[in-house]
């Protein structure tokens, strides 16, 4: 049995695909997708430039392809051109060709002549899908036979930029943890250092208040002994006056009352001194 032509095309789209997959599967970066893409879009259909975006809410990330080195940036939509922006607002498939649409492929950043445009938005829920912008020539023409490869390569790349997109946000929120940790445990040393210091403080002032306390204690006991007893001989004399003459209270009692009295004045005074030390 022959093979004809038809099939042996087939068959080798299906080892490109097959390929594409394997390298895609094995890719764990965005600058890996950049190479693979380079290196099979070009076994699997014809073109010019081949602009793959993936796009996630406001997130974009864009690969440009040609037969140069593939580029890849990320960003807001205004990295997107104008007619990939037309393309996904509207979300309508687009078929552009030079003698129809002149003046809006020559608004595309391509030096190089643009015979057709073909363009798609792919939609996979929450705000997320694939951008797919073809640019064709006569020498390198897009076929409407590859459509559906686009469209498998296209739900290929999303399912990979997905889990590609999810490992990077938990890679970041990783390192935002970790980040917050140190921050913690900065915060904690410093709390821990504030700590001991006002310990140390607290202690310090707790040995000057038991001092002060003893002082005071010592200066209570002092007065209850020392400022008593004068005190108490004066009081005495004090009662015997009424008891006796003026003459024999002046001859007998008030020398007595004098030395009492210098006695209290003394003690006062030693008072006042400790008074002062404390």
């Amino acid at each position: 049995m022959m093979i004809t032509d038809t099939q042996l095309e087939y068959r080798a789209l299906y080892d490109s695909l097959s390929h594409f997959s394997i390298e895609l599967n094995n890719a764990n970066s965005l600058s890996d997708i950049q190479l693979m893409l380079q290196n099979n879009i070009k076994l699997l259909f014809n073109c010019c430039v081949c602009r793959i975006t993936y796009f996630q809410q406001n997130n974009f990330v864009c690969y440009t392809i040609t037969n140069e080195m593939p580029a890849v940036i990320t960003g807001t939509h205004q990295l997107l051109w104008d007619v990939e922006k037309l393309l996904y607002y509207e979300g309508l498939p687009l078929r552009l060709n030079a003698t129809e649409h002149g003046a809006v492929l020559q608004n595309i950043p391509y030096k190089g002549k643009i015979d057709k445009l073909w363009g798609w938005k792919m939609n996979y829920g929450d705000e997320a899908g694939i951008l797919i912008t073809i640019l064709a020539d006569e020498e390198r023409p897009f076929s409407r036979k590859h459509i559906p490869m686009v469209k498998t390569i296209s739900e290929m790349l999303f399912t990979k930029m997905r889990l590609i997109h999810l490992l990077q946000t938990i890679q970041k929120n990783e390192a935002d943890l970790r980040l917050t940790n140190k921050q913690l445990e900065a915060s904690n040393a410093t709390i821990s250092e504030l700590v001991k210091g006002q310990e140390k403080i607290i202690e310090e002032r707790t040995r000057e208040l038991t001092q002060l306390n003893k002082q005071l204690i010592d200066i209570i006991q002092f007065n209850s002994h020392n400022i008593r007893e004068p005190l108490t001989r004066i009081m005495g004399l004090m009662q015997l006056k009424p008891l006796i003459s003026e003459e024999e209270f002046f001859i007998n009692c008030w020398p007595m009352m004098v030395a009492s009295v210098q006695d209290l004045d003394m003690r006062l005074r030693e008072i006042i001194m400790k008074t002062e030390k404390v």
